[in-house]
C-alpha cells in the first residue's frame, strides 16, 4: 500500500509540475487538484480549469506520460467532464486490482430491475446501463481480441437474469461464429426465451420473429416481458446475411418503444460493423475496449478524440451514453456466477418458416455474394483468415469463404497447366514452377 501511495504521489506531482512549466497552469491557482485511485488508473482531476486548456493538455499526452515516469507500454488518456479536465494515469500492473461480482454484491451496487451494473468508474462509483431509460435502448460493444468484450456482453446478460424474474425480462442469445462455445453455461438459464442460436438460418428466423413480435406488441399494446437480443460477433452475422441487417435495423428503430433491446458486440470497429445507417443512428450507447488507433476509436464510439486507443488490457473500457463519455473497469464474470442463476427447460419460439422470412424474397440461408476485389487480394496476397479478415475489414466467416474461393481458383489454374502467382514485395512470384 505504501508503494502505491508513493507512486501515486510522485506521478501526480510530476504531471502537475510539468503542466505548470509548459502551460503555466498552477494547482490551487488555476484549478483544484484531486486524485482518485481507480482499479487500473490514477485519475487526476483538475476541477474548475478554464475549458480552453483542454486541447492544450491533450497535445501534451506524450510529455504527460514521460512526466509521470511511465514506460512506452503505458499511455495517458486526457478526458473531461462538465467541470474538470481528467488526466488518467495508468498504474503499473503490479498495482492493478480486479473488479469482481462479489465486490459489487458486498457494496450493494447490484440493483433490482432491467439494468446492468458493469463495474466501477474512476471514483470507485458503480457504472450501470438502465434499460428503462429511453436513452439506453440498445448497446454496442467493441474492442480488440482479449479486450473483454464478450465478458462485458455476458455480464449484461447475467445482470438481467440475476436482477429480474423471467416474467420481467427474457434473453435471446446469438453466437453463430463460435457455435455457442462462449455461452454454453447460459444454455438452460430460466430467462432464455429460445435455445442458444448457433446457425445462420435459425438466426434469421429468430430475427424475423422479433420483428413480428414488435408488430404484435404495437397492435396489442404490451411491452412485457422485456426482450434482450444479445448478438456475439455481429460483423460476421451481417457479412453473411443481408436480411439480418434489415431485421436488426427495424428492431433498433422502434424495438425500444416496445420493450425489445439489442446488445451487439463485434471485434471490428469499422463504420460498416453496424451495417445500416438506421442501426448506427439508433444504437447510441457504446462500450469500447482498447482498439488499434484513433480512427478505430472514433468509429467505435461515434466521437473523435475519445482516447480508446490508449486503454489498457482486459476489462478497461470507455462507456458513451447520451450524456457523457466515462472510463470504467468491467467486472469479471465467471462460469460459476452464471451456473448459480435459476435453471429451467428452454422451449423454442414459434418461428416463421424459411420461405416467409423477409417476405419470401430471398432464402435466409443464402450468404452475401463475394466482392471481386476481396477475391483478387486473396489470390495475389495469400494470408491467413485472421489477417485477411482484418485487412479487408470483414468477419472471419466471410474471410473463410473468400479464401476458399480464391484457393479453388488457384488450384483450377494449376490443374489446367496455367501459371499462378502472388505478390511478394510488389514482385509477382510464380507458384507452380
Amino acid at each position: 500500500m505504501n508503494d502505491l501511495r508513493d507512486w501515486s504521489y510522485s506521478a501526480s506531482s510530476r504531471v502537475m509540475a510539468g503542466l505548470a512549466q509548459e502551460l503555466s497552469i498552477i494547482p490551487n491557482q488555476h484549478y483544484r487538484p484531486a486524485g482518485y485511485n481507480a482499479s487500473r488508473v490514477l485519475s487526476l482531476r483538475l476541477a474548475g480549469i478554464n475549458p480552453h486548456y483542454l486541447p492544450k493538455v491533450k497535445m501534451l499526452q506524450k510529455q504527460l506520460t514521460m512526466w509521470a515516469g511511465l514506460s512506452d507500454e503505458y499511455k495517458i488518456r486526457v478526458g473531461h467532464d462538465a467541470h474538470a479536465v481528467l488526466i488518467e494515469i495508468p498504474k503499473p500492473k503490479r498495482h492493478w486490482t480486479q473488479v469482481t461480482i462479489e465486490q459489487l454484491q458486498q457494496r450493494h451496487f447490484l440493483r433490482r430491475g432491467a439494468m446492468a451494473t458493469l463495474g466501477l468508474g474512476l471514483q470507485d462509483e458503480p457504472k450501470r446501463l438502465v434499460f428503462t431509460d429511453p436513452g439506453i435502448a440498445h448497446v454496442f460493444i467493441t474492442g480488440q481480441t482479449r479486450s473483454g468484450k464478450t465478458n462485458a456482453e455476458r455480464l449484461i446478460g447475467w445482470n438481467l437474469a440475476h436482477n429480474t424474474s423471467p416474467d420481467e425480462a427474457r434473453l435471446i442469445i446469438f453466437d453463430v461464429v463460435k457455435k455457442g462455445s462462449n455461452w454454453n453455461d447460459f444454455g438452460n438459464v430460466a430467462h432464455l426465451a429460445h435455445p442458444l442460436i448457433t446457425g445462420l438460418a435459425e438466426a434469421n428466423r429468430v430475427l424475423a420473429w422479433a420483428c413480428q413480435e414488435i408488430e404484435r406488441r404495437a397492435v396489442e399494446r404490451y411491452k412485457s416481458p422485456r426482450l434482450f437480443l444479445l448478438v456475439d460477433e455481429l460483423k460476421a452475422l451481417l457479412d453473411d446475411s443481408a436480411v439480418a441487417t434489415g431485421y436488426l435495423s427495424r428492431i433498433a428503430s422502434i424495438g425500444g418503444e416496445f420493450g425489445m433491446h439489442l446488445v451487439l458486440s463485434t471485434q471490428y470497429p469499422q463504420i460498416s460493423a453496424l451495417g445500416s445507417s438506421d442501426l448506427k443512428r439508433n444504437v447510441t450507447t457504446r462500450l469500447c475496449g482498447r482498439v488499434d488507433d484513433a480512427q478505430a476509436a472514433a468509429n467505435a464510439l461515434g466521437v473523435p478524440d475519445s482516447g480508446a486507443e490508449t486503454l489498457g488490457g482486459y476489462g478497461d473500457f470507455l462507456l458513451k451514453d447520451i450524456e457523457s463519455l466515462t472510463r470504467l473497469t468491467v467486472a469479471h464474470l465467471t462460469p460459476e456466477h452464471v451456473l448459480a442463476l435459476p435453471r429451467a427447460e428452454v422451449q423454442p419460439l414459434d418461428l416463421p418458416d424459411d420461405d416467409t422470412t423477409n417476405g419470401g424474397s430471398r432464402p435466409v440461408t443464402q450468404p452475401d455474394p463475394l466482392e471481386p476485389e476481396h477475391v483478387a487480394l486473396a489470390l495475389f496476397e495469400p494470408a491467413g483468415i485472421g489477417k485477411l479478415a482484418k485487412t479487408l475489414g470483414i468477419g472471419k466467416t466471410k474471410a473463410t469463404r473468400v479464401k476458399q474461393f480464391a484457393d479453388s481458383i488457384r488450384q483450377w489454374a494449376i490443374d489446367h497447366g496455367h501459371s499462378t502467382c502472388h505478390l511478394v514485395n510488389n514482385d509477382f512470384i510464380q507458384l507452380n514452377e
